[in-house]
């Protein structure tokens, strides 16, 4: 995982309210962590995908019980040598962060950009492994995190 470039994400997550600036610093395993916040088991719930021979196009909702705390928007590229990790992503059935995890590939973070609305918060980041490469942009809805 690259460094995490501390003085650049607190400028850009300024706006951002305080329970969701740390989770700026977690990449691909956000599950676990928005687990830890909200208190309760947050479950990957698959709103579409488009799959094509190495690509996926994924939209997902991450649920605390009835609770949408986040959603992401995943464009994932595998080569041959990943084919069993884009199988598992079009399950559906796990995270991003977990299926890399559970198949031993390590990627390598960067933050592309974030921002704050009135209404939600988001950011946009690259990961980046042998064999993949996933661009993720998550939208945390801001009234779940003041």
């Amino acid at each position: 995982m690259e460094p995490l470039d501390i003085p650049r994400v607190l400028e850009v997550t300024r706006d951002f309210p305080p329970k969701l600036r740390p989770l700026m610093a977690v990449f691909g395993t956000l599950q676990g962590a928005l687990s830890l916040l909200f208190g309760e088991e947050v479950k990957v719930r698959l709103i579409g995908q488009v799959a094509s021979d190495w690509e996926v196009e994924r939209e997902v909702e991450l649920v605390a019980g009835d609770r949408v705390v986040a959603t992401a928007r995943s464009h994932i590229v595998c080569t041959i040598a990943q084919q069993s990790y884009l199988d598992d992503i079009i399950l559906g059935e796990m995270g991003i962060g977990q299926l890399l995890t559970q198949h031993g590939i390590n990627c390598q973070a960067r933050l592309m950009d974030c921002g704050a609305g009135d209404k939600e918060c988001w950011r946009k980041y690259i990961l980046e492994g042998p064999g993949v490469s996933i661009t993720i942009t998550e939208y945390f809805p801001r009234e779940l995190y003041v």
